[in-house]
């Protein structure tokens, strides 16, 4: 089963022509994230899709990864992302609890190749999830919306606006998806 790939620095707009529902001043804050600075531990990522849809459980993972242009060296971590529904329905995801120590000796890790180098060392996030259906052959007429919020308390920022579930489907048909 395909992973559709959601990089939270060029957010490839899980491969849309135009990317005509990527909201740009979202996106550019994203791309503005330092790796080596930011807390995963207080942002998470919002998804509202339609009820025949969900996320295959454990299938939400952030990844990291550090790369050291003065030796080609790079480091990565993957990390569990806990799948949470909220009241109205919409599925949340965050870095799961059990990782954040790990994420943060990573994160510790790159911090220190940028002291050393400066520049020279650069990171970036990637999000990856498996879609599966909720029932035995899934309407495609709905819309996914995807949001984030970056700081404790802050107001959602939307990231991807009404995107047919058809496009994100890329001509696959929803039967084919696993069950949730």
């Amino acid at each position: 089963m395909k992973n559709f790939r959601l990089s939270l620095v060029l957010v490839s707009c899980l491969g849309l022509p135009a990317c005509s529902y990527l909201n740009m001043t979202t996106a550019n804050e994203l791309r503005e994230l330092d790796p080596m600075q930011s807390d995963p531990g207080q942002y998470h990522v919002t998804i509202d899709m339609p009820e025949d849809f969900g996320l295959r459980p454990g299938s939400a993972v952030l990844t990291m990864t550090g790369e050291r242009a003065d030796t080609g060296q790079t480091i990565s971590g993957s990390f569990n992302l806990a799948q949470a529904e909220t009241a109205d329905g919409q599925t949340q995801l965050k870095i799961a609890q059990a990782d954040l120590a790990r994420f943060r000796g990573l994160q510790s890790e790159m911090k220190a190749w940028k002291e050393e180098i400066g520049d020279e060392a650069k990171g970036s996030f990637g999000f990856d999830m498996t879609p599966c259906r909720k029932v035995a052959v899934p309407q495609t007429d709905g819309d996914v919306s995807v949001q984030v919020v970056l700081e404790p308390g802050a107001a959602p920022l939307p990231l991807l606006q009404n995107v047919p579930v058809f496009r994100i489907l890329d001509g696959r048909d929803p039967a084919d998806l696993p069950q949730c």
